[in-house]
């Protein structure tokens, strides 16, 4: 069933809430909800301009959704084949921030940031205040996943990969 016409609607990023037959989604920067059951789309936050969202996620609760916003760089290697720029961005080191929104208060949250490509993100479905986030790239570059807390403000790595030998990835 197709629930909006929307332009620049990012679909390979929408969550649906099962709790409230809800689905989430960006729409260019800005995340809205809609009903399953139709009617009009909810706007509830916009990323800072130069800046595109990446991964989404909602809680099991339905309160929270979490993301991550990265800095919109140009590229000089994009060919139009599936990651062709992939490691300019990721050598790029674009800044990122890690958000969770609250659904219930409408207050956005950042929980962390750097100069890193975060992607995905994923909120733990035992623990709201548990965000999961990926650094992309290869392991032998970077640490690939980490944890960030809500509160206490916390971020440690999932595992500590040692290069070449322990790896951990979302895939």
């Amino acid at each position: 069933v197709q629930l909006t016409d929307e332009k620049g609607v990012h679909t390979g990023g929408s969550c649906l809430d099962g709790s409230r037959a809800t689905v989430w989604y960006f729409a260019g920067r800005t995340l809205k909800s809609i009903s399953l059951d139709g009617g009009q789309p909810q706007e509830h936050y916009t990323c800072p301009e130069g800046y595109r969202a990446s991964g989404l996620s909602v809680s099991s609760c339905g309160r929270y959704v979490a993301f991550a916003y990265v800095e919109s760089l140009p590229h000089s290697t994009e060919t139009g084949k599936i990651y062709s720029a992939q490691a300019e961005s990721l050598f790029q080191r674009p800044r990122s921030v890690l958000m969770r929104y609250d659904s219930v208060d409408g207050a956005a949250k950042a929980l962390y940031g750097e100069h890193a490509w975060y992607t995905p993100v994923s909120i733990s479905p035992a623990d709201p205040d548990v965000v999961m986030f990926c650094h992309e790239g290869p392991f032998m570059y970077v640490q690939r996943l980490w944890i960030a807390r809500a509160d206490p403000m916390e971020v440690w790595p999932l595992l500590k990969i040692e290069r070449l030998l322990d790896r951990c990835g979302q895939e």
